[in-house]
């Protein structure tokens, strides 16, 4: 899990997590309960979790525990940084919860990126870029499949008529040899 973190990222997601498990009670009890046996939990799937070098690892993912500057750091790095590129809410969730899982992460991940200007400001450019796109694909789309019904392949611009067959575009196209 952590091997794929730069080793920069990593001494700093280390101590933080040092730091979480001694904020956070949550996962020294599970861990205990594990230990125990126990086999059932309120708060968190028993079946799901397992310890790994002393950590709590649920469903494959390191369980992070309820600590905002772990949470933060989270954020910056899949989310802030150059390399995530600001993404939205479910690209963000799929990134972080690759490697991470704390309980309410996508309503956590939700309430950041609704403060973060920049992913506004990117949202509102690719809406505008996407309706532009849209309204230019779909008045050529609209004109191909109108061709399509009416079995027209080709209009000549310059001779203003059809070929390729289909129904007449007017009166004076139904009587013109050239058709």
């Amino acid at each position: 899990m952590l091997a794929d973190i730069p080793p920069s990222v990593e001494r700093t997601v280390e101590s933080l997590l040092v730091e979480t498990y001694e904020a956070d009670p949550l996962p020294a009890s599970v861990l205990e309960d594990l230990a125990k046996g126990t086999r059932h939990r309120k708060d968190i799937s028993l079946s799901l979790c397992v310890e790994a070098n002393g950590r709590l690892v649920y469903d494959t993912r390191l369980f992070a525990p309820n600590h905002d500057p772990l949470k933060l750091h989270l954020f910056h790095t899949y989310h802030d940084s150059l390399t995530a590129g600001h993404q939205g809410t479910k690209k963000t969730y799929e990134l972080i919860s690759r490697e991470y899982y704390w309980t309410n992460m996508h309503r956590d991940i939700e309430q950041y990126l609704a403060n973060c200007l920049q992913t506004d400001q990117d949202s509102e450019a690719s809406a505008v870029w996407r309706a532009e796109t849209v309204a230019r694909t779909g008045a050529a789309l609209a004109a191909y499949f109108v061709g399509l019904r009416y079995g027209a392949t080709h209009l000549d611009r310059r001779q203003g008529r059809r070929t390729g067959g289909g129904m007449p575009l007017n009166e004076n196209e139904a009587s013109d040899p050239l058709q």
